[in-house]
């Protein structure tokens, strides 16, 4: 595997990893599950990398989307599959990207 390649796997999981513990906050849990979609997977291969679920006024909703470290394919790729592409640089701000997913919801 390519170095990028793996350094993107490497961004990929901790951001599930974060997500995760969002989940898991006792205090305000924002999402009811997050799942991390195994490489070469089907919803992997359908852009689909990271899948979360939100329940709002009883009903339970779920939005999946992929995340990237390079920009050159961020560009080739956005709009390439249903569920939306987000450019996460290495050094990407959690809380940031936390505001993006949940506008996945509105």
């Amino acid at each position: 595997m390519e170095r990028y390649g793996k350094i993107g796997l490497e961004i990929e999981s901790k951001i599930a990893n974060f997500l995760q513990e969002v989940k898991d906050n006792e205090g305000n849990p924002i999402f009811e599950r997050v799942i991390h979609h195994e490489q070469f997977s089907t919803d992997d291969l359908r852009g689909r990398d990271i899948s979360v679920y939100l329940r709002k006024n009883g009903t339970l909703f779920k939005r999946s989307f992929g995340v990237t470290t390079s920009l050159r394919r961020f560009h080739q790729k956005n709009g390439l599959h249903k569920a939306p592409l987000f450019f996460t640089p290495v050094d990407y701000n959690p809380e940031h990207l936390l505001q993006k997913i949940l506008s996945l919801f509105e």
